[in-house]
């Protein structure tokens, strides 16, 4: 029996109509889009990630679908890794993805890709990925969607810590100092024998730049914060622009009360070997490193009796945080396979793929509906749950911040400076180093 359609019927058809044909404008006139075909044109991706570890992973995402991605890796040397990628582009021959670190954001900006909010919605993002992630946010679009984390954790040695009488390792900085205090063993001459923490200098302290700004972020002090116009500013002095310029003191002269023999916490000075070497050899009780530097200590020494513990947290502190290195998938403006290359970067960032490459690479899953899952092995549970409070900021010149926090730390410690100046100082260079190499338009 034959139906007629009513004058509502039209309206809601001629409605929906408009809404498909203003969805196919939206696409026409991005120039990138996910692709929803199966099969994806080759790309080629570098990056500074082991390159058996990437072929794994490619092997373990192709295992049920090899068209899922047709993408080759290109393993770079992380020290001129971005000058390679540079020149690659001037010659015309970069690749189609590269992962960036944090690091890389700010001064590199305009050579990738923003992949508008309407191709990956913003409410997507942030549900999906940890909230050192938005450091590859702009105001219109995403530059990078999140591969890997690698947060900051304590590995202390349970030997020293059983001969103090200690039963746990700290939570807090408070318990931390009292902890510091029992495993520091000076001799006769003051001179330190066993140190409880590699902290307060700069030079013979791994990470030392890292440690520091994970101190300023849990005081307050965000060192880089992004405007809404996806301009930067200095966060390392003034905070917020409000008055309050304590939050970067009071870690600085914490930080740097470690190496100053006036105080009690005193437990490092420059004369000692680096702060890795020191505690694979047992010098040293605490050692502060990354996720990623597990495997590498008992390869150096098997016979070290050592575990991991979290960061500790400012004391009564609202939200805990922990300083790590972030790395994203990106793509490059240059590349003639955008669309192509973002469907594959949804492929490999997906919950599946992020749990592989999880397992793989013994780091956190960058994914929070990856980390929800409980892992059973001890040291990744610690990783699981430093990557959940993981933080960063957009480092606008690493090398060049690398000599400010240099200059920071070791006007302090010789005394030329008080931590209120040196603090004020190194705002006021970062803030000409934002302005050097900040590219965004």
């Amino acid at each position: 029996m034959e139906q007629k359609t009513t004058n509502f019927q039209v309206i809601i058809l001629i409605v929906f109509s408009s809404f498909i044909l203003l969805g196919v404008i939206i696409f026409s006139t991005s120039k990138l889009k996910q692709g929803t075909s199966t099969t994806t044109t080759p790309v080629i991706m570098w990056g500074t990630l082991s390159s058996d570890a990437m072929a794994k992973f490619v092997e373990v995402i192709t295992a049920n679908d090899k068209n899922s991605l047709q993408m080759t890796y290109v393993q770079k040397d992380a020290k001129t890794f971005e000058k390679d990628l540079i020149e690659a582009i001037a010659d015309g021959a970069g690749p189609d993805i590269a992962v960036i670190s944090e690091d890389m954001v700010l001064k590199n900006v305009n050579k990738f890709t923003t992949i508008p909010f309407a191709t990956y919605p913003i409410r997507n993002f942030k549900d999906q990925f940890i909230d050192a992630s938005s450091v590859y946010l702009k105001s219109d679009g995403v530059l990078a969607i999140p591969f890997i984390v690698d947060p900051m954790v304590m590995y202390w040695n349970k030997t020293h810590f059983v001969n103090a009488n200690i039963v746990n390792p700290p939570k807090d900085w408070n318990d931390f100092s009292k902890v510091v205090l029992k495993l520091t063993k000076k001799d006769s001459n003051f001179n330190v024998t066993q140190s409880g923490v590699a902290l307060g200098e700069y030079q013979n302290i791994l990470h030392s730049k890292d440690i520091l700004s994970m101190l300023f972020i849990q005081a307050g002090a965000q060192i880089v914060t992004k405007n809404p116009d996806d301009s930067y500013r200095s966060s390392l002095y003034f905070n917020s622009g409000s008055a309050d310029n304590t939050a970067g003191t009071v870690a600085l002269s914490f930080y740097t009360d470690f190496a100053n023999p006036s105080k009690d916490l005193y437990s490092w000075n420059k004369s000692l070997k680096s702060s890795f070497d020191s505690f694979i050899s047992g010098d040293t009780s605490i050692y502060f490193g990354f996720a990623s530097e597990l495997a590498s200590i008992p390869f150096k020494n098997p016979n070290l009796n050592f575990d991991v513990s979290g960061v500790p947290q400012a004391t009564g502190a609202n939200k805990k945080s922990v300083f790590a290195k972030i790395y994203g998938l990106a793509i490059l403006k240059s590349s003639k396979n955008q669309n192509s290359a973002l469907t594959q970067i949804i492929t490999m960032t997906s919950k599946s793929s992020i749990a592989d490459l999880s397992v793989i690479t013994n780091l956190p899953p960058v994914r929070k509906d990856v980390l929800v899952n409980n892992s059973s092995d001890p040291y990744m549970q610690i990783f699981y749950d430093s990557a959940l409070i993981s933080d960063t900021w957009p480092d606008p010149n690493p090398a060049s911040t690398e000599l400010v926090f240099k200059k920071m730390i070791e006007s302090v410690i010789s005394g030329r400076s008080n931590t209120d100046t040196a603090v004020s100082v190194a705002d006021g260079e970062v803030r000409n180093v934002i302005l050097e190499n900040s590219k965004i338009k």
